[in-house]
């Protein structure tokens, strides 16, 4: 499996499904597989950059392949959807905002 065009590939464990548990309109329902913005954060650089490691591991170990070139790693802030994303917040790409000035 390429990850490069992959959505929604892994499953949950059993038993953490519950916790993916939500209410609507028609039901309550739970995710089968790990839904995108789940996440746990590290407490400091060096814990990050050891799960990071591990997950890179991990991936090449079962054959699963990421875009190195679109990835950013111990970065300030990071380009999203036309603007960046950091820990200040969003703000627009200058050089979009200048173009639309001119």
């Amino acid at each position: 499996m390429d990850l490069m065009s992959a959505y929604y590939p892994v499953r949950m464990r059993e038993e953490d499904i519950k916790f993916t548990a939500f209410q609507a309109p028609n039901g309550l329902w739970e995710y089968l597989v790990l839904p995108m913005g789940i996440f746990s954060k590290s407490h400091n650089i060096e814990d990050h950059l050891g799960a990071l490691h591990k997950t890179l591991n991990i991936l090449r170990d079962n054959k699963l392949y990421v875009k190195l070139s679109k990835c950013v790693f111990c970065a300030e802030e990071i380009p999203c959807l036309g603007g960046f994303v950091g820990r200040n917040g969003v703000r627009m790409d200058p050089n979009k905002v200048q173009t639309i000035k001119d």
